[in-house]
C-alpha cells in the first residue's frame, strides 16, 4: 500500500489525464461556437410578415410590389366596433319606378305606380320647356316640294303610301323611315345623327315625322338610365323631340309631326297618348314652324281603336294590321291624305297638284 506501484482508488495516473484535457478543451470551443452562432441567427431573423409573405400566402407581385422605395401595402382587419363603408361607384343611377307598373294618371316625382294600365291617360307628362326656336326660310316654294318624311315602322307604311298617291311633278320625296326606330335607343339608331345627313342631302322644305311607336323602354343619358314613364324620361324625350324640330328648322324646313295612331293593347296606348302628348307640347313652340297632326282624325274619329275605317272611297275597309298596330295600304292611304291637307292648310303647299 505504501510503495509507488500502488494506487488510491479515484486517483487518475497522470499519463491518462494529459489525454483528457485536450477532448474537453475541444468540447467546451464546439460548444461556444455553436452558441454564438444561434444567437446571431435569431438576432437577424426577420418576422416573416415583414418578409413580404406569410404561411400560405403568395408573394405580391406588379408594380410597386416589395420594391425598394416604394410603400408597402398591408391589409389588416378593423379593429372591433368600427365601422366600413365600401367604396362608392361611377355606373349608372336610376329613377326607377315602380315595378307595379305606371298609373294612369300621369306619373310623379315618386314614381309611377298602378294596378294595371288604362286605355286613357288623364293628366299631362312633365316636360322641359324646349330652347327658343330658330327661323323659318321665307322664301316662295317654287317647283316641286321637296319632302323629307322620317319615322319608324309606322313611318314607312306612310311613306310608301305618300309616294304612291303623291304626283312626282308636285313632289321631291326622299322617304328615310326605318323600321325599329325611335328616339329612346340611340345606340341602335341614332336619328339626330341620320337626320343631320339627311337634312344636307335632301335638302327638304318640308320633314314628316311619325316617331314613338318603339320608344316605350328606357333611356340612357351619360352615365344615367332613365327609366319610361318617370318624369326625368319624360323631359329627355322631350329634348329629343326638340332636337329634330329645331335641327330642321335651323335648316329652313318645316316640320309636320304625326302623332302615332290608336293602339290596340290598352299598355301601348296609354304610352302612345303620353308621348304624343310630349310632341304635342313641344310643336307649341314652334308656331309657324312645326305643327302637330293627329292621325286618330282619320283612323279613329271617336277616339276608339277600330281595325276598319271609312277609306278614301267613302266605304268601310280595313285600316290596321291584325297586330293592331301597323297600317294596312287603305290606312296608310288615309293617313298621307290627311298630311296633304295638312301642308295645304298650314303652310299653303299643294302636294297633290
Amino acid at each position: 500500500m505504501g510503495d509507488e506501484g500502488t494506487r488510491v482508488d479515484g486517483d487518475i495516473p497522470p499519463a491518462r489525464r494529459r489525454g483528457v484535457l485536450p477532448w474537453v478543451v475541444v468540447v467546451v470551443a464546439l460548444l461556444a461556437a455553436a452558441s454564438g452562432l444561434l444567437g446571431w441567427r435569431l438576432a437577424t431573423k426577420r418576422p416573416l410578415a415583414e418578409q413580404g409573405t406569410l404561411p400560405g400566402t403568395s408573394a405580391p407581385t406588379g408594380p410597386g410590389a416589395n420594391h425598394p422605395g416604394q410603400p408597402r401595402v398591408v391589409h389588416t382587419e378593423p379593429p372591433p366596433g368600427t365601422t366600413t363603408t365600401g367604396p362608392t361607384t361611377t355606373g349608372p343611377t336610376s329613377t326607377r319606378p315602380s315595378t307595379t307598373g305606371p298609373t294612369t294618371t300621369g306619373p310623379t316625382t315618386t314614381g309611377p305606380t298602378s294596378t294595371g294600365p288604362s286605355t286613357t291617360v288623364t293628366s299631362s307628362p312633365a316636360v322641359t320647356t324646349p330652347t327658343t326656336p330658330g327661323t323659318v326660310s321665307t322664301i316662295p316654294v317654287t317647283g316641286r316640294i321637296r319632302v323629307l318624311e322620317i319615322g319608324d315602322s309606322l313611318g314607312v307604311d306612310l311613306g310608301e303610301a305618300m309616294e304612291s298617291t303623291w304626283p312626282s311633278t308636285s313632289v321631291e320625296l326622299t322617304m328615310a323611315a326605318r323600321g325599329d326606330t325611335g328616339l329612346s335607343n340611340a345606340s341602335y339608331y341614332n336619328w339626330r345623327t341620320a337626320l343631320a345627313g339627311l337634312l344636307v342631302s335632301a335638302r327638304p322644305q318640308v320633314v314628316v315625322v311619325l316617331l314613338g311607336a318603339n320608344d316605350l323602354q328606357s333611356m340612357v343619358t351619360g352615365s344615367t338610365i332613365l327609366y319610361d314613364g318617370t318624369p326625368p324620361w319624360n323631359s329627355e324625350y322631350a329634348k329629343r323631340v326638340t332636337t329634330i324640330i329645331s335641327e330642321s328648322v335651323r335648316a329652313h324646313a318645316r316640320v309636320l309631326w304625326i302623332g302615332e295612331p290608336v293602339m290596340q293593347t290598352a299598355f301601348i296606348n296609354a304610352g302612345m297618348t303620353r308621348i304624343d302628348g310630349i310632341a304635342r307640347r313641344v310643336v307649341a313652340h314652334y308656331p309657324g314652324a312645326a305643327a302637330y297632326l293627329s292621325s286618330d282624325s282619320v283612323l279613329a274619329p271617336d277616339g276608339a281603336f277600330s281595325f276598319d275605317a271609312r277609306g278614301p272611297t267613302g266605304q268601310e275597309a280595313q285600316v290596321r294590321t291584325p297586330d293592331g298596330v301597323h297600317l294596312m295600304p287603305e290606312g296608310a292611304d288615309l293617313l298621307a291624305a290627311a298630311v296633304a291637307e295638312a301642308l295645304a292648310a298650314t303652310w299653303g303647299l299643294h302636294v297633290t297638284g
